[in-house]
């Protein structure tokens, strides 16, 4: 395998960062992906970008140059002359690399030939490596326009069949040319899929080409983009390993990864491996020392050998923003996203993606606490699943308690708590949310409970047939911690309302230290208990109950027998409230 380069005497960094759009599509079924059947719903996502509306200058704006990544097998052959129309005629600069759908040797033969063409055609063989023509292939055009003085679009190969759960085409050919995209202040390799995996003597095939051409082209200081086009529907330690290898094994300091994949939903029930979503983003190698910095769209994570950024959502989604090569106090982002569009079910931009990102990773946590097959019997019984299912029915509602607010009574027992809890904490909560969850979704079915509307109420729920609030608190702090605050707030006497809390802390049940009664001063009677009609109640009736009071309802063997369980728990409590 050698390396083709293709030279193009323009700039296209901005100030040391290069601005990429990744777009993360719907996937279609393989019968689609494996032919060279139509795609309308990508077209129409790449029209709204390029062409109309050209939604690409809400993501790169101020006529940036900008580089945009499709997903392997994105496009179908037949689409080439409509998208090539609509990049000719965007009015700023912008490279689009994107896959399309398998091709024999002699189309793509056809295609570099075709005459007359507006757009220089050409492609990553030589005259000794060209396509069988009898044989299928599957690859990628990359275009670059430079308004007002060229537009050209290369054809390259995918150079490997090895498989790690991608998407197998029987009969596949490969290519032996690697393509090196040339600018002069930024160099762009292209790669498929499963290149990423190739070995030879026990190291990756591709990295070491690239490693080799850099070495023998010291004075070259291009910045380094590997673009990847994915086509890959679950995650795996491999692919992860993969990626580790291309950011540090070349140059970690002139390396940096973009990968663009469908939108698969890959979902794990473990963080170490749900934190890489659906591969689209970008990665560098941790020595690097970039600041893993909150955003709405694009969630930052750290292994021992990488620092990434990468779409939060698994849904079809586009985004962009900078990617930066070297960092400061004052330049942190890996990738700053700050705009991205979801991908409607025909393929159109729409609303604004992740706008609430807190209640995107609740709802995604209750996902990963019920769907993987991975999850053991005992930790998703049929109680445990009906109450994840009515908190996520209510989480994504529109009515209060709202997302944020459940979130902050469940982990901090009040709205108000400080600090207020951000989406990128929750995964830091794994075992609280886990236990939590599954005791505030069953009491939220209970009968008579009913979400609390009030914007300053105590809990999440409210007992409206006893004019009770009820909160489920599962705390990280010391259950002392836990006790000390409840006696806080049963000095808050302008709350009128009694409280049940259901609450567990780290260590230890949640229970209410003794309270010695013995007196001091014996020379006189005790004060009286009994207080004059006139005179405010002293403290708030609040009763601290033990969480687990619900959780161990929830090993129930059917729905209706945990119900009723947890009614009479709670009848019990209520009682016992109204008695203080």
């Amino acid at each position: 395998m050698s390396i083709t380069v293709k030279t193009f005497p323009v700039n296209w960094l901005d100030n040391d960062q290069v601005h990429v759009v990744v777009a993360q599509p719907r996937p279609y079924g393989d019968e689609v992906l494996t032919s060279q059947a139509p795609r309308p719903e990508v077209l129409a996502t790449l029209m709204d970008l390029l062409a109309g509306d050209r939604k690409l200058g809400e993501l790169v704006t101020a006529g940036r140059p900008a580089v945009v990544l499709f997903p392997e097998l994105a496009l179908a052959p037949r689409d080439w002359q409509q998208v090539d129309e609509a990049i000719r005629s965007y009015p700023a600069p912008v490279i689009l690399i994107c896959g399309f759908g398998v091709m024999t040797g002699a189309e793509l033969l056809s295609w570099v030939a075709e005459v007359p063409s507006v757009t220089s055609r050409d492609a990553v063989w030589t005259p000794e490596t060209a396509p069988a023509a009898g044989r299928i292939y599957n690859g990628g055009w990359c275009w670059i326009h430079q308004p007002a003085q060229f537009t050209s679009c290369i054809a390259f190969q995918k150079l490997s069949a090895e498989q790690r759960g991608e998407i197998r085409i029987e009969s596949l050919d490969t290519g032996r040319n690697l393509l090196r995209i040339e600018l002069n202040d930024l160099a762009i390799y292209p790669v498929i899929c499963s290149d990423f995996f190739a070995l030879v003597s026990g190291e990756r095939l591709i990295a070491r080409k690239i490693k080799d051409h850099l070495a023998a082209n010291g004075s070259d200081s291009r910045k380094i983009l590997v673009a990847g086009l994915l086509a890959q529907h679950k995650g795996h330690i491999e692919w992860r390993t993969a990626i580790s290898d291309m950011t540090r094994f070349i140059d970690m300091d002139r390396v940096n990864v973009c990968l663009s994949n469908w939108a698969f939903d890959i979902l794990h029930s473990e963080e170490p491996e749900d934190c890489w979503r659906d591969y689209s983003g970008v990665y560098l190698a941790r020595e690097r020392k970039a600041s893993l910095i909150e955003m709405n769209a694009v969630r930052p994570f750290q292994t021992d050998t990488i620092d990434a950024s990468v779409s939060r959502l698994t849904d079809a989604c586009v985004m962009g923003g900078p990617v930066r090569w070297s960092f400061s106090t004052i330049a942190k982002h890996i990738w700053s996203v700050t705009h991205g569009y979801l991908i409607a079910s025909d393929g159109r931009l729409s609303a604004p993606c992740c706008s609430d990102p807190a209640k995107y990773e609740f709802l995604r946590l209750i996902r990963r606490l019920s769907e993987p097959a991975t999850i053991p019997a005992a930790a998703k019984t049929p109680p445990m699943l009906a109450g994840l299912r009515s908190l996520r029915d209510h989480l994504i509602s529109t009515v209060n308690p709202k997302p944020n607010e459940v979130l902050q009574l469940l982990l901090l027992g009040r709205r108000d708590a400080l600090p207020v809890l951000t989406a990128d904490q929750i995964p830091k909560f794994w075992v609280e949310l886990d236990q939590g969850s599954k005791a505030l979704g069953i009491l939220s079915m209970a009968a008579g409970v009913v979400w609390q509307q009030a914007s300053d109420g105590s809990g999440q729920l409210f007992h409206a047939n006893d004019n009770i609030e009820l909160l489920v608190w599962r705390s990280q702090d010391f259950a002392l911690v836990v006790w000390r605050a409840i006696e806080r707030w049963r000095e808050e006497v302008h709350l009128t309302t009694p409280l049940i809390v259901f609450a567990k802390a780290t260590g230890a049940a949640a229970n209410v230290p003794p309270v010695s009664r013995r007196r001091t001063d014996v020379t006189s009677s005790p004060p009286s208990n009994v207080r004059s009609a006139v005179e405010p109640q002293g403290k708030r009736r609040i009763l601290l109950v033990d969480m687990d009071y619900l959780s161990v309802h929830l090993h129930e063997a059917d729905v209706p027998s945990c119900l009723q369980a947890v009614n009479a728990t709670l009848a019990a409590k209520t009682a016992e409230v109204k008695t203080q």
